[in-house]
């Protein structure tokens, strides 16, 4: 056969088979080299239609940028290391590391920032500050080197040592232990229910009134006197009664007490008290009756006559089975001068 053909024009019903086929000087395969179910399609130009169907296989553009501006939508994005899985966007490593949902974003790990921003406000504590808060213990217990918190009553507890710059405000102050305070102490008023014990001076200002005032009461044959009422008593005698004991209560040793005996202001007669009717028959507190101590060991007699008052001190000086009382005479027939 022969080597070549050259047509200036040609119309071929048929199959034409070639080696190679030149059309103005471009060979033919450089354009269409590839046809449909080719392996080989190394360029193209512009895809403006169609789709890439499932099992096309992979597309590798090398370094190239792929761009779009809708929406990719797959299974999962598998890039380097990061992985996007349906709702959940995690490392290769830990696939689940973050889970999205609606409004809320879920990290099962750690979180390392250099600023967080709660709300437009960014938080200033660091981490170490934001431990102090870590208690591991119920709210209102005190923790050592922790945030202090209140529980749902605001009580605290298990506080041990507390310094004050300034004032403490309280609308009452229970203290079970013992209370030191170096310095002066400003009380407007104190009440103290048991013993107090000083080892210093005490120096008052004012006036110290004993008791809770006047406390008066009207006796029979039996006197009663209770040391808790108070330290001064007037006692308003019955008339033509004679003492015959006198029973003291709640007392103390060293405990000081005056009593005011009256006279009563009318009736069949005076009443009677005296070293052998009365000042003989004491009780302190209970146990054994003793009888009243007086200097030169003279006991008094009241004054008598309508409302006639005499005063007298007391020493209480043992208790119970050793009961021992000193009396004073501090004024007889106290009355207004004449």
């Amino acid at each position: 056969g022969t080597d070549a053909l050259e047509f200036k024009d040609g119309y071929f019903d048929g199959t034409l088979e070639a080696d190679a086929i030149t059309i103005g000087g471009t060979a033919l395969g450089s354009i269409y080299s590839a046809i449909a179910g080719s392996s080989s399609l190394v360029t193209t130009g512009a895809l403006n239609s169609g789709s890439i169907t499932s099992g096309f296989g992979s597309i590798d553009t090398g370094s190239s940028t792929i761009t779009t501006t809708g929406l990719i939508t797959g299974g999962s994005l598998d890039i380097d290391n990061v992985l996007i899985d349906g709702t959940t966007i995690g490392h290769t490593d830990d696939t689940d590391l973050i889970t999205l949902a609606d409004g809320l974003v879920t990290v099962a790990g750690e979180i390392s920032v250099t600023t967080l921003d709660i709300g437009g406000t960014d938080v200033s504590s660091t981490a170490a500050e934001l431990n102090y808060n870590d208690t591991g213990a119920a709210v209102g217990t005190v923790v050592a080197s922790k945030t202090v918190t209140v529980d749902a009553n605001k009580d605290v507890s298990s506080f041990r040592n507390v310094t004050l710059t300034g004032e403490l405000t309280a609308a009452t102050l229970d203290i079970s232990g013992n209370v030191d305070i170096d310095g002066t102490t400003n009380l407007d008023a104190v009440d103290i229910d048991g013993n107090v014990d000083l080892t210093g001076e005490l120096k008052v200002t004012g006036a110290i009134i004993p008791g809770a005032g006047i406390n008066a009461q009207t006796d029979d044959g039996t006197i009663a006197i209770d040391l808790s009422e108070g330290n001064y008593f007037e006692i308003t005698l019955t008339d033509n009664t004679t003492t015959t004991a006198i029973d003291i209560t709640n007392a103390a040793v060293g405990q000081r007490f005056i009593v005011r005996f009256i006279q009563p202001g009318s009736g069949g007669g005076d009443a009677v008290l005296s070293a052998g009717a009365g000042f003989d028959d004491v009780q302190v507190n209970s146990g054994s009756r003793v009888t009243v101590h007086w200097p030169g060991g003279t006991a008094p007699t009241l004054t008598t006559g309508n409302g006639a008052a005499d005063v007298y001190g007391f020493i209480i000086r043992g208790l119970a089975g050793s009961a021992a009382l000193d009396g004073f005479i501090i004024g007889q027939d106290v009355k207004a001068p004449s």
